[in-house]
């Protein structure tokens, strides 16, 4: 009998191969559900990835093991396109010992020579000062160092083998690549990392990253000394400044980060920890929960007046983000505030709309009931838009859409990010771990959360639910108000490259500078995209109180989308279930 390890060349071949192949086509339609009484497991994208926490914690690893294993595969099995290593890492962690709820924000920094970002150029303009400081590897050894179990090149070794013997390619993978064609070919590394000579990968192909695979085996060896002070860091430098930006070895050098306190909200009974400062996604997660709670909304499916108040929590909530953080986690605040907006018959307040990106996330229960909620990102379209590579790793643009943001960063200073990873406790007890990724992230898991904590509906049950998502952003710097139901058919089966070329640059691209009351007036035209799965009685209620809504259908692959995975505790057999939304293709994995 073969003795587990984590080098994937000594697992099952035809179970590798099962996981990859199955991996190979992106979009799922249907979600995703799973059970166990030991340990479990779920992830956004990439099978294969899941197959490793899997084996993490089959070997004893602990929660933070399997959430770092599978997010590192993640990343290979992206080729850095959605999800970077020199992207961003944040985490809330449930340690079943001692009870506490710690929280880490491994956000990208301003570089320190960076003296006026309101200049930075836009997408698609190719900037080295759209780059920034990369957090992902910082905040995942720190987390490893802290409640990790298995070795730290371990938990590596999957990702490398994925670089060293690659994946398949199918037609939407392929497209994603041809309409990056100008970016990936831009700079040599880029055209070292993924082209042969003029050829980019086609479908069928085996795409390998030997460039990747060899960074990653210093990783391995190294730790992440090798990114933030050794020879990898002196090529970011090097590569980043020739492409006009600001980077400096001291930026890398001081990226230094620490556990948290969570941000704390009370809900139904239940207590949520979600990011602490200075993130924001958890504050607007607690504080729409909040309000939920005085609105007397727990399904917005329910009738078209729940529909009309959801959309409005979820806009206050954004309108809210300039306020203090110690105020808007005060349930008084949500009593006031609700107060307000029952008088005005809509939301209040004036700030800027908020705008999510391509992302992964993973949440893991490990047998001794430790739990994570992780969210990792490159916060921008597909690769960015700079072609900039760094010895095999994307290096993301993000700062190409935030430059009011950044400028209200101090030099060095950590850029707030939406991500909204969290826990929930009952009477000290774990309940739930769930996070979530996409442009309507934040509506979604308000959605589920508030299903499963005020609803009383299991995780099973709230990844099929029909789901409201994010604004129908759909043109240049407007956002669309249309309320027609739209019924387009996935992107790999429709759309061309240079359709989604134009539209990841839409992504990407200039921002309203818009503030105060202007934001208010914009988001109270703007339609909410919601499926088309809500019963038509509700759409029409919800419609009549003045609310519109762009009715999509769950398998348009234009929709502003948001995903959901979580795993919950339940006192009977099995004791955990997890589950993730549709259209990603990430699986539940138990032990």
């Amino acid at each position: 009998m073969t003795t587990l390890t984590m080098d994937p060349s000594t697992w099952d071949d035809a179970e590798i191969d099962r996981y990859l192949t199955g991996g190979a086509v992106l979009r799922d339609l249907s979600p995703a559900v799973g059970s166990s009484d030991g340990a479990l497991l779920v992830g956004t994208t990439g099978p294969f990835a899941q197959l490793a926490g899997r084996h993490a914690l089959e070997l004893g690893g602990s929660a933070v093991d399997a959430a770092l294993v599978t997010s590192f595969a993640q990343i290979a099995l992206a080729a850095g396109s959605w999800v970077s290593y020199a992207g961003i890492l944040s985490l809330v962690h449930y340690d079943a010992a001692t009870g506490e709820v710690r929280s880490l924000n491994g956000g990208f920094r301003r570089f320190l020579e960076e003296d006026d970002p309101l200049s930075i150029p836009t997408s698609p303009e190719p900037s080295g000062r759209t780059a920034l400081v990369p957090g992902f590897f910082a905040a995942a050894w720190r987390a490893h160092q802290t409640y990790g179990r298995l070795s730290w090149a371990d938990l590596l070794a999957p990702a490398i083998f994925v670089a060293e013997q690659g994946f398949l390619l199918d037609a939407g993978r392929v497209m994603q690549f041809e309409a990056r064609r100008p970016v990936i070919s831009r700079t040599p590394e880029g055209r070292a990392t993924f082209m042969d000579g003029e050829d980019l990968p086609k479908a069928g192909d085996i795409v390998r990253q030997p460039l990747l695979a060899s960074t990653l085996r210093h990783v391995a060896t190294d730790g992440v000394d090798y990114l933030y002070r050794g020879d990898w860091a002196q090529h970011f430098v090097d590569i980043v400044r020739r492409e006009g930006g600001k980077a400096t070895l001291a930026d890398l050098e001081s990226y230094d980060l620490d556990w948290v306190a969570p941000a704390r909200g009370s809900v139904n009974g239940f207590a949520i920890f979600a990011l602490g400062e200075p993130d924001y996604g958890g504050v607007a997660l607690i504080e729409g929960l909040h309000l939920l709670e005085e609105a007397g909304v727990r399904d917005p499916c329910g009738s078209g007046e729940d529909l009309y108040w959801f959309v409005q929590v979820l806009r206050q909530t954004t309108v809210d983000r300039r306020l203090p953080t110690s105020q808007r986690l005060d349930p008084e605040h949500a009593r006031a505030t609700w107060k307000e907006m029952a008088a005005a018959g809509s939301f209040v307040g004036p700030a800027a709309p908020q705008v999510g990106s391509h992302s992964d996330c993973v949440a893991v229960v490990d047998h001794e009931g430790n739990a994570v909620a992780l969210t990792h990102s490159i916060n921008t379209g597909l690769w960015g838009s700079t072609g900039i590579f760094v010895d095999g790793i994307s290096i993301p643009d993000a700062a190409c859409f935030q430059q009011q943001e950044l400028a209200r960063v101090a030099p060095g200073g950590h850029l707030p990010a939406p991500t909204n990873p969290s826990i929930v406790l009952r009477n000290g007890e774990l309940v739930l771990a769930s996070s979530s990724i996409g442009a309507g992230l934040v509506s979604t898991t308000l959605q589920c959360v508030a299903a499963v904590l005020a609803g009383g509906v299991s995780v099973a049950d709230a990844v099929q639910m029909p789901l409201v998502h994010g604004l129908d952003m759909v043109v240049g710097d407007s956002i669309n108000t249309t309320v027609e139901t739209k019924t387009t058919a996935p992107a790999s089966e429709s759309a061309s490259a240079a359709a989604l070329a134009a539209r990841l640059n839409r992504v990407t691209g200039p921002r309203p500078a818009t503030q105060g009351r202007d934001v208010v007036d914009i988001l109270a035209r703007s339609a909410q995209a919601v499926e088309d799965g809500i019963p038509s009685a509700v759409i029409d209620g919800a419609r009549e109180r003045g609310q519109a809504l762009s009715v999509r259908s769950r398998e348009d692959a234009t929709l502003p989308r948001g995903y959901w995975a979580a795993v919950s505790v339940q006192s009977e057999s099995p004791r955990l279930q997890g589950g993730r939304t549709p259209f990603v293709n990430g699986r539940v994995e138990g032990v």
